[in-house]
């Protein structure tokens, strides 16, 4: 992907097809950026096969794929042992599966859809508009920090992580809704300035010192959560 985004003239509307199989890599994989993007209405997509298609990373750079430019979709890729990063705007990711590695979001506009991660946790930082929905993540959480109108809606959060939703600095506002959360630690965690609402999650506090909600700072509003703790757990505010 590399050297083709390297020797064609990309722009919006280009669709890119990856093929079905495990593509080992131990250097960058790709890095879209603005001299390959689209634009308002005409998306770069990048696709890969319904059957299959992974990015396996055996050595080499820990992000093994980046979005550096706008408007570009992206759907049906597997990465194992390497990070996405996101840094452009206007950035659509579907379908994607991430194992050992995670995804960094430092690009206002993104939204994923139906993402599995695996040991992948997700780091969102001083951005905006940021969806995260319909998606898995198992033995990682989710961190966000100054970050202005973001919605997660629909996600399973569980398995190990010191934290499930951790939200700091100035982050408002943010939008929890019809989420399960049951990480081995505590489940939401908030601090600074951020203003939350959390409506309609389930959430699983288990162990002594775990809290269902943990607000340190800021203003949280919640309603219609359905929280159980376990082993000692605190139901928190």
């Amino acid at each position: 992907l590399e050297s083709l985004l390297g020797s064609l003239d990309v722009e919006g509307s280009d669709i890119i097809e990856m093929d079905t199989g495990i593509y080992n890599v131990t250097s960058s994989f790709g890095n879209v950026t603005a001299v390959d993007s689209g634009r308002e209405g005409l998306d770069v997509v990048i696709r890969g096969s319904t059957n299959g298609t992974r990015i396996n990373r055996r050595a080499g750079p820990t992000t093994v794929m980046t979005i550096s430019g706008p408007y570009v979709r992206m759907r049906d890729i597997s990465f194992s042992g390497g990070a996405l990063a996101i840094s452009g705007g206007f950035v659509d990711g579907s379908a994607i599966t991430m194992t050992n590695g995670g995804i960094s979001i430092t690009g206002s506009d993104v939204t994923l859809t139906n993402v599995t991660l695996n040991t992948s946790p997700v780091t969102v930082s001083g951005v905006s508009n940021i969806v995260l929905r319909e998606s898995l993540l198992r033995n990682g959480g989710i961190a966000l920090t100054d970050s202005r109108n973001a919605t997660l809606q629909h996600l399973t959060i569980h398995g190990s992580a010191s934290v499930g939703v951790s939200v700091q600095g100035a982050s408002a506002p943010l939008s929890m809704r019809n989420c399960t959360v049951a990480v081995s630690g505590n489940q939401f965690q908030m601090s600074g300035a951020s203003t939350v609402t959390l409506e309609n999650n389930i959430i699983v506090a288990d162990g002594s010192g775990r809290f269902c909600l943990l607000p340190e700072g800021g203003i949280l509003t919640s309603d219609y959560n359905n929280r159980a703790t376990r082993n000692g757990a605190g139901l928190g505010a």
